[in-house]
């Protein structure tokens, strides 16, 4: 036994490298690199998991700018109107109703919008693939 000590105390930096060196393979080799999420900071996750928040945040933002859209037809659509209105044009019929049911389609998909988004936090935390 005292010959085993005398050998490694010997060759101590040979054997503090190899066990260094096995600890930083299972370092590694054994987890994973992970971030805080961007919607619990709380929490971190995974290059997968992180990718999937990034989707879910794209498809959120597509979400908006198609509402901006559609906001931005509609105020067009209104401007259009009062412009043929200030000309002294008679007020087209036709228009007049599309105008009007342009005003509920957009009620429409502001109300729809509010549920879609009141469903998801009570859904989100399930959805969220976990590490």
């Amino acid at each position: 036994m005292s010959n085993i000590i005398a050998k490694l105390n010997g060759e101590r930096f040979l054997v503090f490298g190899l066990i260094f060196a096995a600890f930083l393979m299972i370092w590694f080799l054994g987890c994973e690199s992970q971030v805080t999420s961007m919607f619990e900071p709380e929490t971190k996750v995974t290059r997968e998991v992180l990718s999937s928040e990034v989707d879910l945040f794209l498809a959120r933002a597509e979400e908006k700018y198609k509402i901006l859209d559609q906001k931005d037809a509609f105020k067009t659509l209104l401007t259009n109107q009062a412009a043929l209105v200030a000309q002294g044009n008679t007020i087209n019929p036709l228009g007049l109703l599309t105008t009007i049911m342009s005003i509920i389609g957009v009620g429409a998909v502001v109300d729809n919008v509010r549920k879609n988004r009141k469903l998801k936090t009570l859904t989100e935390p399930s959805e969220r693939p976990t590490a």
